[in-house]
């Protein structure tokens, strides 16, 4: 059973309970399509600014009120404090990222491209490291096969959290961690190698993780 895109959200939010958070976490291991979603949501949510909320002017409060009156679950109220209006901006920008992350699937699964058909190198891409391996800093070497008809390869590096870490793109089929890259101690890391094609299309692999120990 996959997970559902609003434990998704709470788990890239830290709301989940440490049991919750531990399940999610399993999950996300073996189940491919929901690491996915997960990827794409943190990408659309990244996008928007986590500094504290400004002051906002007349026509953006406007324009905030309309978009949540949309929403029939909610009671529109005249909006009297910066934290209020940044509760209810949010259940309108999750709202749309939810919509534009199944959009985004349903035309990635659905779009015709003679570059489609991998499946079968979505789970024997990756040749080092294996899955739950433990790495010091002098392992980070990361290595995936060749891919035919491919033009780059897209190294992604994600916290336990789901949060975007480190990406870097390539024309090789390998990299090392750069030595500079703040890593914590005992602490899982996930990644994935995105394969990019002529047309633009790309494919990904079966998420990893590893977890950093000492020298």
């Amino acid at each position: 059973m996959h997970t559902d895109d609003k434990i998704i959200i709470l788990f890239l939010e830290n709301k989940l309970t440490e049991k919750e958070r531990i399940e999610v976490q399993k999950h996300l291991a073996d189940c491919a399509a929901c690491t996915e979603k997960l990827a794409d949501i943190y990408r659309l949510e990244s996008g928007i600014k986590k500094a504290r909320v400004p002051k906002i002017s007349k026509e953006l409060k406007k324009k905030v009120e309309e978009i949540v009156s949309k929403d029939s679950n909610i009671t529109t109220k005249k909006i009297r404090s910066n934290s209020s209006i940044l509760k209810l901006a949010l259940t309108g920008v999750f709202t749309v990222i939810i919509i534009t992350v199944y959009f985004f699937f349903f035309n990635y699964n659905n779009s015709p491209s003679k570059f489609r058909d991998l499946n079968k190198i979505e789970n024997s891409i990756i040749i080092q490291p294996k899955n739950e391996a433990l790495l010091t800093p002098d392992e980070l070497n990361f290595k995936w096969k060749k891919v035919k008809k491919s033009v780059a390869y897209n190294f992604i590096l994600y916290k336990d959290n789901g949060k975007l870490l480190w990406e870097k793109q390539s024309k090789k089929n390998s990299l090392m961690l750069p030595s500079s890259l703040k890593m914590e101690i005992d602490k899982k890391y996930l990644w994935r190698v995105e394969i990019i094609f002529p047309d633009n299309s790309k494919k990904r692999s079966k998420l990893y993780v590893f977890t950093y120990k000492k020298q």
